[in-house]
């Protein structure tokens, strides 16, 4: 075994960091955030509707051929508008009319 070369431990290299400005700090717990809309209280119920409507991702299955179908809708759409439409405007669309068909059933 005299003939083999000896194990050496490797050497470690510390990482170049002349090119780093600045670390970025770490936002504390319970303290706002810039971006963030400030609280505030109104006297409005908290479950009151608005107008405004906000966007909540959430993800369903749809068939192929319902997602085939989207999609020939959309470049029908962007064909004649010439503007990109997007699969997620389609949905929302036809949920709309989903929604307002069964509240006029009742």
């Amino acid at each position: 075994m005299d003939d083999l070369p000896a194990i050496e431990t490797p050497k470690t290299e510390t990482p170049d960091r002349s090119g780093v400005s600045a670390v970025i700090p770490i936002q504390p717990i319970g303290v706002s955030v810039a971006n963030e809309t400030p609280f505030v209280s109104t006297n409005e119920p908290a479950n009151a509707r608005t107008k405004e409507r906000r966007k909540i991702r959430h993800t369903f299955d749809i068939l192929a051929d319902q997602l085939l179908s989207l999609r020939e809708i959309a470049i029908a759409r962007e064909k004649t508008f010439g503007q990109r439409v997007l699969l997620g405007e389609l949905m929302q669309e036809a949920l709309d009319l989903f929604i307002a068909r069964e509240r006029n059933k009742e």
